[in-house]
């Protein structure tokens, strides 16, 4: 069963920006695909030798201060005529990479694209939602004008990122600004779908407080999820818990549906 389970967390993870563990000056990782639990930096072409090379380059990109949280190292790109919406290797702006509300503040107010997309169609907000960053942070996006039911390629709103990594904090911080609970992925896939894979059961309780359909069915395309409900899931998974609050909610496989 462990294998399984492992296979299906395979499946059900999102792709998202990566947890963002500051980088230190010279030492910025290589642009790699990343995953929730996968910690990765902004592309940066700085180097001792490529310093020497070529004195009058500047020593941080953008991305890289702005993911650093270093204020007057933004302020000083800006200055010097630096895009405020200049896309990395991965289509990300520097506001997807902030680190810090000042920096976040700054970047909005030079006119950064608040529901810029990069090349999966995440926004800042979701990756704000993967990464270690606040609710404050988080509403900063918003009230600057962020869509907290924007999309990704694959469907995935930044309630369905809040979800499947566990961020019971922002689940509620987002239905409280207008996520829609039952948002359906290119899949079918729901925020609680992927919350009857969670050991944080208290995500499921809130999502169907707050009106998630509890027999959501998936579409055929999922692997191993295929017309599933999030009971289906909960039980291929083995989340005892999870199984006895989705029923008590009434909730049915999807053969259960079928035979009604």
């Amino acid at each position: 069963m462990k294998a399984v389970y492992i296979s299906i967390v395979a499946i059900v993870l999102l792709v998202g920006c990566g947890e963002s563990k500051k980088p230190t000056k010279n030492a910025v990782k290589k642009d790699s695909a990343p995953t929730p639990s996968t910690k990765v930096q902004p592309q940066s072409t700085n180097s001792i030798a490529q310093e020497q090379s070529e004195p009058d380059k500047p020593k941080y990109e953008i991305w890289e201060a702005a993911s650093l949280g270093a204020i007057k190292i933004v302020n000083e790109l800006l200055d010097t005529g630096v895009d405020v919406n200049s896309l990395d290797k991965r289509g990300r702006t520097p506001l997807h990479w902030a680190s810090t509300e000042k920096v976040i503040r700054k970047l909005i107010a030079k006119g950064s694209n608040i529901n810029s997309k990069d090349g999966r169609g995440m926004t800042p907000l979701h990756c704000y939602i993967i990464e270690d960053k606040k609710t404050e942070e988080a509403k900063i996006l918003l009230e600057a004008g962020a869509k907290v039911n924007s999309t990704t390629s694959s469907g995935h709103t930044p309630l369905h990122y809040a979800t499947s990594n566990n961020k019971f904090k922002f689940v509620g911080f987002l239905i409280e600004n207008g996520a829609n609970t039952n948002a359906k992925s290119n899949s079918g896939v729901t925020p609680l779908h992927s919350a009857s894979l969670s050991d944080d059961y208290r995500i499921i309780e809130l999502l169907l407080s707050k009106g998630a359909q509890v027999n959501s069915l998936t579409k055929d395309g999922v692997k191993l999820f295929a017309n599933g409900t999030p009971l289906d899931w909960a039980q291929k998974a083995n989340k005892e818990k999870a199984i006895s609050l989705l029923r008590k909610n009434g909730a049915k496989t999807a053969k259960e549906l079928q035979t009604k």
